[in-house]
């Protein structure tokens, strides 16, 4: 959670773009029922706080990643809101700590959950007073025999959550010298410090040189940097941005104290500009290109040619895969590349429909991942009539379900097997109100679906 106890923070840069399956919304894969709740306001009885905690740290050690990643996300929430109500400092230390024990218990069959659990909750004062005495005696104590971490872990958690000190005159010098640590996770941590510490003391402008030069040297510093200052602008923090991604010789690693990292922040912040994905391009940052050229569902001007482009990038074969989805389903086009490498396929039905089909990795027996339905004619739109027709055509309501809401969302409408969007594209004053730009399905079930043969013959 945040600082001000605002909410958890932002969703993992490596979910982006995944199209995995997420359970709540996948027909067929059952997920516990716990990570469905939404804890935020929740008020129950002592005995009743006790159940959930000891389900969610039973939870800590299940053999799948997501659930693991989803219980964190839930642990968070419950702590919340327990405090809120209790409003007891000690029983929320407790808390934690019981629940760090859980983590590192459960470390050797879950090598990434002791560093996404001191990600989770470093931020929050009362946590890092809670789990720092922890931490240091794991890392003085067991940091050669303790099953599952690595003195990385160990010492970049220590450092993260404050081990060198509270202010600029005892922490400093280590913390400056701890960016050249030959560990990662220590690297990063120091810098995040390093950016919290310096604003207190007005040495953040050089600061932000020393971690522009350590980023070029070896990538990994910059991000944690980067989620602990402000700059005193939007386009001074831009253009620093841009420098760090792409002066540095290689791509950032991901760093799961800090998700929302250099890319994710750069995805976001550049969507609008081509001359941005251009610069990330040419630096050698495709991946990054392609989440930011793929951010706007809608077109945007001149990002086109940068799509096809991205689709060309044989040798990163996902950043490829997520530009010819992103044309399909914003710019009706298909990358002739990308049909040959099996990412999407056309389907006409000659007069009517320029149907798209796309697909996933993380589906199998042939299913598409999305259908995107188009107008024969480019640029005409369909009527409300006519798409709906065709959605009923390509995916029954014998095949998707119950409607799981009796109102549609800003997005569409969720079934049981996955929703139906009719689109509109913003600003788009050509089309009237009774017709839509296309319509997209997005299939979330594993029972087999080939809407070819719904087709009419």
């Amino acid at each position: 959670m945040n600082e001000d106890g605002s909410g958890a923070d932002c969703v993992a840069a490596e979910q982006v773009a995944t199209p995995a399956p997420v359970a709540p919304a996948w027909h067929g894969r059952t997920f516990p029922p716990i990570l469905g709740v939404n804890f935020y306001g929740a008020r129950h009885a002592s005995e009743e706080w006790d159940r959930v905690f000891a389900e969610l740290l039973a939870l800590l050690a299940d053999p799948r990643e997501e659930v693991r990643r989803s219980c964190l996300y839930r642990l968070d929430d419950a702590w919340d809101a327990e405090r809120e109500q209790t409003r007891s400092a000690s029983g929320a230390s407790e808390r934690l700590r019981a629940a760090l024990a859980a983590a590192v218990v459960a470390a050797p069959g879950a090598p990434e959950l002791f560093d996404n659990f001191c990600g989770q909750f470093f931020r929050n004062r009362l946590a890092r007073r809670a789990l720092l005495p922890e931490l240091c005696h794991l890392a003085e104590e067991h940091a050669d025999n303790t099953p599952g971490l690595s003195g990385d872990s160990l010492m970049g958690a220590v450092t993260l959550y404050g081990g060198d000190g509270r202010r600029w005159a005892e922490a400093g010098p280590a913390l400056l010298a701890a960016l050249d640590d030959p560990g990662e996770l220590v690297r990063a941590a120091a810098a995040y410090r390093v950016g919290k510490l310096s604003r207190e003391t007005e040495r953040e402008p050089t600061m932000r040189e020393l971690i522009l030069r350590k980023e070029w040297e070896r990538p990994g510093v910059a991000a944690g940097f980067w989620n602990a200052v402000s700059f005193p602008s939007r386009e001074e923090g831009d253009a620093w941005l841009l420098d760090a991604l792409c002066g540095a010789p290689g791509p950032e690693p991901f760093i799961p104290y800090f998700p929302c990292n250099l890319g994710f922040d750069a995805h976001e912040r550049f969507s609008e500009d081509p001359a941005a994905v251009r610069r990330l391009l040419d630096a050698g940052r495709v991946w990054v290109a392609a989440i930011t050229a793929t951010e706007e569902n809608r077109p945007v001007q001149g990002m086109e040619p940068l799509l096809f482009e991205i689709g060309d990038r044989e040798e990163e074969p996902e950043a490829a895969r997520l530009a010819v989805w992103h044309l399909a389903y914003h710019y009706h086009a298909l990358h002739p590349r990308g049909a040959a490498a099996g990412y999407a396929e056309r389907v006409v039905v000659p007069g009517e429909i320029d149907l798209l089909l796309l697909f996933s990795t993380h589906l199998s027996n042939g299913n598409p991942y999305a259908a995107v339905i188009w107008p024969a004619a480019k640029g005409m739109g369909l009527s409300l009539a006519d798409a709906r027709r065709w959605v009923d055509t390509l995916f029954p309501p014998s095949l998707r379900g119950e409607p799981k809401s009796t109102e549609d969302s800003d997005r569409g409408r969720w079934y049981r097997s996955g929703y139906v969007e009719l689109r509109r594209f913003p600003g788009d004053d050509a089309l009237l109100l009774d017709r839509v730009d296309c319509t997209s399905i997005g299939y979330r079930s594993d029972a087999p679906w080939n809407p070819r043969v719904f087709l009419p013959r």
